[in-house]
């Protein structure tokens, strides 16, 4: 079977999200960032920042938000912008 490609994973990850499933949406932002995928780091970012699924660590949010920034994930740009 092959691997997930990190869209397919980021989209799990949103759906996850969406039902409030936020342990399982970590676990598919978190494969979809290690693959360098900007969506999947910023949105494990916005978990560690509302304390979703995982306790709250801004430290953490703040570091996968710079990730998806610098993989090219204009939102997460101007999300550093913000803060």
């Amino acid at each position: 079977m092959a691997e997930p490609n990190p869209k397919e994973l980021f989209d799990q990850g949103v759906k996850s999200n969406k039902a409030k499933d936020y342990i399982q949406a970590k676990k598919y932002f978190e494969k979809a960032c290690n693959l360098n995928y900007g969506g999947g780091c910023f949105s494990l970012g916005d978990l560690y920042d509302d304390g979703k699924g995982v306790e709250k660590n801004l430290t953490k949010a703040d570091q996968y938000i710079s990730k998806a920034c610098k993989l090219g994930d204009q939102e997460a740009c101007e999300a550093l912008k913000e803060k």
